[in-house]
């Protein structure tokens, strides 16, 4: 039997949100001067109308992301100031933190990469793309290719079933 998993207690939880959402935040304000230094101050000249768009863009998946993250991590305090609840783990594996993580990286990584070429705006697209193939994995396709309960069995899964209904009722009468 492998050995327990080690769990984190409170404390830990809450330090290591704290350290996560310290990260992000360094890391959305980091993209944003280097974009503001090097493409609105150095690169004025080519900075257009889309750009502003563009802009606006990623600083609204930045603060959804990183909103939706601090909300879920907020801990709850007793009125004497004890610890009550840290929320969500946003260092576990899988769940939606991690995805809104991800979208911070991309949206940095877009933000940055523009400064170099236009056309990697279009990576913005991996994000809503992501979101489809998540959703076709885990709800839609699913949802298309469960069989219908009322579906007839055939004659092999008839006799097997009747086989095992007839050992059952032995082992329950004697």
């Amino acid at each position: 039997m492998p050995p327990k998993k080690a769990t984190k207690g409170k404390k830990d939880i809450l330090l290591g949100n704290k350290a996560t959402l310290h990260f992000y935040g360094t890391l959305i304000a980091t993209a944003n001067i280097i974009y503001l230094l090097l493409r609105m101050v150095w690169m004025y000249d080519s900075f257009a109308f889309w750009h502003w768009i563009g802009v606006g863009i990623l600083q609204a998946s930045y603060g959804f992301s990183f909103y939706l993250m601090s909300t879920s991590a907020k801990a709850t305090y007793t009125e004497s100031g004890v610890l009550l609840d840290v929320g969500i783990d946003l260092n576990l594996e899988g769940g939606m933190p991690e995805h809104f993580k991800d979208l911070i990286i991309l949206t940095a990584a877009v933000q940055v990469t523009t400064i170099v070429s236009d056309y990697c705006w279009l990576l913005l697209l991996a994000a809503p793309g992501y979101a489809v193939y998540l959703l076709w994995g885990s709800l839609i396709q699913p949802w298309l290719t469960a069989g219908s309960e009322s579906a007839e069995p055939d004659d092999k899964t008839k006799k097997k079933m009747a086989k095992k209904e007839r050992k059952m009722q032995r082992v329950v009468y004697k």
